[in-house]
């Protein structure tokens, strides 16, 4: 496939490695420029179930092709300035002070060694040896409060390199694509708006695309996952950020709109939970029938030209 041919050869890149390896079948969408998509802000300043804050959009390129991103809400900080939080401060604050009283500590050491040499000179004997003993008592407790800080020093420095590590891979944007005929693409972005994670799945390994719940942090959640074939782990959307239902129900009818060409607006679980309530002392379920053995092709037919 040569690049320039057509829109879909501009816009696909032929050779991206996949979760089954590289294949000419498996295409991603890597240039975007050629494109003029709509971005709508579908739910802001909404909480997750790490406390953070963050904004969802759907990108519409297409009918046959959408994005769905979650990115944490900021006031136009500078990607700098996400390394240093609040508590990466306190630490660095920390650190520069013990560094400081490291320096100084050995600096008046110095100085007060140098001018003992100078004035030992200038005494007598008794002198000396008194002196001499007190100026050892004091370089032991100098040592002493200097070892001391050093140690402070070195703790609160490797504290704040640990910080720093974990804010650099900390996630900030988390956008899943999907094409209709092809599959999905995940991508991840970190602090300085850099490509963290990429992943494609084919459509064809996709099996199930559910919402279920789970437990974070000993509280119960709801995910958006998918089980892929030839993978014993399931597919986790949003895994960073970890967004609530509403978010993850949005995002479900979206993909199973441009994958499957089902209805993006169909009834909520509150609607099928109400529809299945018995109604004049009868359930709209016929697990019972099933059950009893009482079902029959009558009713079959009556149910089908209901629906």
């Amino acid at each position: 496939m040569q690049t320039g041919s057509t829109l879909g050869d501009r816009v696909f890149h032929p050779s991206i490695n996949s979760s089954v390896g590289p294949s000419p079948s498996v295409i991603l969408l890597d240039d975007r420029k050629g494109l003029q998509p709509t971005e709508k802000l579908v739910f802001a300043n909404q909480t997750t179930n790490t406390g953070a804050l963050i904004n969802f959009t759907e990108i519409i390129y297409s009918d046959s092709m959408r994005g769905y991103r979650v990115y944490r809400r900021e006031h136009q900080v500078s990607p700098f300035f996400r390394l240093l939080s609040t508590n990466n401060m306190l630490l660095l604050a920390a650190s520069l002070s013990f560094l400081l009283s490291c320096v100084v500590h050995t600096s008046a050491s110095q100085l007060h060694h140098l001018h003992w040499l100078h004035l030992s000179g200038a005494t007598d004997s008794n002198r000396m040896r008194s002196g001499l003993d007190s100026g050892i008592e004091k370089q032991l407790k100098a040592f002493a409060s200097l070892k001391l800080n050093v140690t402070a020093c070195i703790f609160f420095w490797t504290l704040l390199m640990i910080q720093l590590i974990r804010a650099y891979r900390s996630v900030y944007v988390e956008e899943v694509l999907a094409i209709r005929g092809i599959g999905l693409q995940f991508t991840s972005f970190g602090v300085f708006n850099h490509v963290r994670e990429k992943r494609f799945v084919d459509r064809m390994l996709i099996r199930l695309i559910a919402i279920h719940d789970a437990f974070y942090r000993y509280q119960p959640i709801f995910l958006l996952s998918s089980s892929i074939e030839n993978d014993s782990r399931r597919l986790v959307y949003f895994s960073e950020t970890l967004p609530r239902l509403p978010v993850l129900r949005h995002t479900l009818n979206g993909i199973r709109h441009v994958l499957y060409g089902e209805e993006e607006h169909g009834p909520s679980l509150a609607d099928i939970q109400t529809m299945s309530q018995p109604i004049f002392g009868r359930s709209m379920s016929t697990s019972d029938d099933f059950s009893k053995g009482d079902y029959s092709g009558d009713e079959e037919t009556n149910i089908s030209d209901e629906s």
